[in-house]
């Protein structure tokens, strides 16, 4: 069985994080829904992007994995406080957030669940503050029959995704609206990549941000 500590390293080649982090403004609090072994969320800590973090996930192994790896790091980033728990739902968490991150975690949760679910994620971003969704492409059919493949191999799961157009729809009715929104692939695997904002202080990505890809 592949290590988590190799997963970590590997899911980068698969999900960019590039575009994710691009949309994170400078020294913010970020929530990780699903953050599993932290790779996107260690990521943005060492890129300045983080001053107090929350990762969780339902996997206790994952969470072990990342919260080892932060303790192993965690003296070169001197002020920043990063944290990950347990928890099945973001209905649960504390909150709010500068930046709520939902990255590849939607299409696990039971379609009956998934709108409250989202729901749940939406209200935990603070006014000014914003959500950076993304998850499996649904079009073209053969990169989504590929993103499925690869989780019904990887978690043994098929994958049950939402239509952007609901995710949409759902963010709106809680008061969000869209900053951008950018489909992108890395190899077979295709991404659709939502970013959106609470009115209210704006966030201004920092000058040389990378470009979304």
């Amino acid at each position: 069985m592949i290590s988590k500590r190799l997963l970590q390293r590997l899911r980068p080649l698969i999900c960019p994080l590039e575009p994710l982090l691009a949309q994170m403004p400078p020294l913010a609090r970020v929530l990780d829904i699903g953050c599993g072994t932290g790779a996107l969320l260690l990521r943005a800590v060492a890129e300045g992007r983080v001053r107090e973090g929350l990762g969780t996930d339902v996997s206790r192994p994952a969470l072990q994995t990342a919260q080892q790896t932060w303790q192993e790091i965690a003296g070169q980033f001197p002020g920043t406080r990063l944290s990950f728990q347990q928890a099945e739902s973001p209905e649960s968490l504390p909150g709010p957030w500068e930046v709520v991150v939902m990255v590849d975690v939607i299409h696990h949760v039971p379609p009956s669940m998934q709108e409250a679910f989202l729901r749940a994620a939406f209200r935990l971003v603070a006014p000014g503050g914003r959500m950076i969704y993304k998850d499996m492409c649904q079009r073209p059919g053969w990169k989504r029959a590929m993103n499925r493949l690869h989780d019904l191999v990887m978690a043994r799961q098929w994958i049950h995704e939402v239509p952007l157009e609901k995710v949409r729809q759902w963010a709106a009715e809680e008061s969000l609206e869209i900053i951008t929104e950018t489909h992108y692939s890395r190899l077979w695997y295709g991404h659709e990549l939502l970013v959106l904002h609470r009115p209210g202080q704006p966030f201004d990505l920092p000058r040389g941000s990378p470009p979304i890809f």
